[in-house]
């Protein structure tokens, strides 16, 4: 049950992975997963036999498991982070294709260490596991989402049995696969998730939802049930010794990892260094130890405990240390922003452009998405960056650099669209960060989704209304506080070093000296009055 379960939060790993992503870290990634795990496990090894003063077999095997990252902190982590460029798609492929290479790796020592009776016949057997296993995990990972996609393309099952169908098609080949060979299934998983996420025949999203929901629960229920094995005399563990080891593997062996692995790549110095203090321990590390422990007890092997026990202390001190550190390093090694400001401005037309254009010129990143090519094209000319698309497609939020955005405002003239781009976005950003303009409803009940842009009275015959008549977007810097206040001006935005507030029907707030205050205000000039509607008239 608790291999099962790990393939299932595998499988929803792979689902995260877009070939698209691997094809400038190719290289990067294949040698962390094939001269990193070499690296990683001799030096884990040799630190667990001199430090910890484990067995050289018990080292062996404790090194083995801990080559293994973890994805299910890595990709929590690299969402809270957003960094830039590739490597948030380095860690990820690294996390999710490392677990099955490690668990192999472990399975391999575990049988010809403890088990195997003559060692000579250790390299060709080795070999053998290994060609079984990426033969079966492949292949099976293959037909099985075909299969599936098959299956959801010819509309042999209703959507509402879409999520347990592929729950049922994982299990089954999670089942297959271990049977054949031991572990495999933990490649079989993720393989099944990379093509089903890779293809373009079949919507998945609600598949894909339900496989977050349930890999968060197994994730948590895993944790609970591993660690009640455990017995106070874990704390026995924790002492100079172990303290030492965990920051040989922190500071020493990861960092040395990386840059003999990447030395030959195109990986910048910052982008080594970010990924050196990124490799926190997770739920496979604490599977495969317990699974491994449970079968030393039988045998009656010493110490069997204190591999569980050392795995834990490791996962529970390198998840702390790299969940701390990350946002800092990237922030300081310039990969990432402590709070971006960036907005999605989904609408590209004439006030929508003026307002993006605004927010531009103070500093904020706008992106512009809409499927009128002459709205998207003269946003393009005004230099504004701006997209040709649905913003509904799962290939907009795919293909999108979101490292300098943290909000999305939905200003088209469709109240659906509008309701459905913050309902798609708000896993992203959250729902405190998903605008939409108001639906002219004031009857006072807040909308189901997203806030209420600039107030209940602001929708978007308002705003049409108004920039015909010759309404244009003003920009006051405060002196003093009173300044803003003026016949006629509607407080849209406030910029303050950088930092952007929108006004909201929940949140009006009063804008400070030193601010600068964005919102609608009569032109100054007659001629702007005839250019709109002159524009309006063609």
């Amino acid at each position: 049950l608790v291999s099962l379960s790990v393939a299932v939060i595998l499988f929803e790993g792979g689902l995260t992975l877009k070939l698209n992503e691997i094809s400038g870290v190719r290289s990067v990634v294949f040698s962390l997963i094939s001269v990193g795990i070499v690296v990683t496990w001799a030096l884990s090894t040799a630190a667990s036999y001199f430090i910890l003063d484990l067995d050289f077999s018990i080292s062996l095997l404790l090194g083995s498991i801990l080559v293994v990252t973890g994805p299910t902190v890595i990709i929590p982590l690299l969402r809270h982070v957003r960094p830039t460029g590739r490597v948030g798609s380095i860690l990820r492929w690294e996390g999710i294709l490392i677990d099955p290479a490690g668990a192999v790796l472990a399975l391999l020592v575990f049988e010809q260490i403890f088990i195997a009776d003559d060692l000579r016949h250790v390299p060709t057997e080795a070999l053998l596991i290994i060609g079984k296993t990426l033969l079966i995990g492949i292949g099976l990972g293959f037909i099985s989402a075909e299969a599936l996609i098959l299956v959801i393309r010819r509309y042999w099952v209703p959507d509402y049995l879409q999520s347990p169908l592929t729950l049922m098609v994982i299990v089954s080949t999670f089942a297959i696969s271990d049977s054949l060979q031991a572990e495999s299934g933990l490649l079989t998983a993720p393989i099944m998730g990379i093509v089903l996420a890779n293809q373009r025949r079949v919507t998945l999203r609600h598949i894909v939802e339900f496989k977050e929901t349930l890999g968060v629960l197994l994730l948590s229920s895993l944790f609970i049930v591993l660690a009640s094995r455990l017995t106070a005399d874990v704390f026995d563990f924790i002492n100079l010794k172990t303290l030492t080891f965990l920051v040989v593997l922190i500071f020493i062996i990861r960092p040395l990892t990386v840059f003999i692995s990447t030395h030959n790549s195109n990986a910048t110095i910052q982008e080594k260094i970010f990924l050196a203090a990124m490799a926190p321990r997770g739920i496979v590390a604490a599977t495969v130890s317990s699974i491994f422990a449970l079968e030393l007890e039988e045998t009656g092997f010493e110490n069997a405990d204190a591999l569980v026990a050392y795995t834990f202390i490791i996962i529970i001190g390198t998840v702390t240390v790299y969940s701390l550190a990350a946002s800092p390093i990237a922030r300081w090694l310039g990969l990432a922003k402590p709070n971006p400001q960036g907005v999605i401005i989904v609408g590209a037309h004439d006030w929508a452009r003026e307002m993006g254009r605004a927010l531009n010129e103070e500093g904020i990143t706008v992106h512009l998405v809409d499927t009128n090519q002459d709205n998207v094209a003269i946003a393009r000319y005004e230099g504004l960056n701006a997209t040709c698309t649905s913003v509904l497609s799962e290939g907009f939020i795919e293909n999108l650099e979101l490292s300098d955005i943290g909000r999305l405002m939905a200003l088209t003239s469709n109240n659906e669209v509008n309701a459905l781009a913050t309902l798609n976005f708000r896993e992203l950003f959250g729902r405190a960060e998903v605008y939409r303009l108001s639906e002219g409803d004031s009857s006072g009940h807040a909308p189901r989704y997203g806030r209420t842009l600039f107030g209940d009275h602001v929708d978007f015959e308002y705003l049409e209304r108004h920039f015909v008549r010759g309404v244009g977007i003003q920009k006051k810097r405060l002196k003093k506080e009173e300044n803003w206040r003026s016949d006629g001006f509607t407080p849209l935005f406030v910029v303050d070093d950088g930092n952007l507030t929108i006004y909201t029907k929940d949140n009006r707030p009063t804008p400070r000296p030193g601010q600068v205050v964005i919102g609608l205000g009569p032109s100054t000039q007659q001629d702007d009055f005839d250019e709109a509607v002159m524009a309006r008239s063609a």
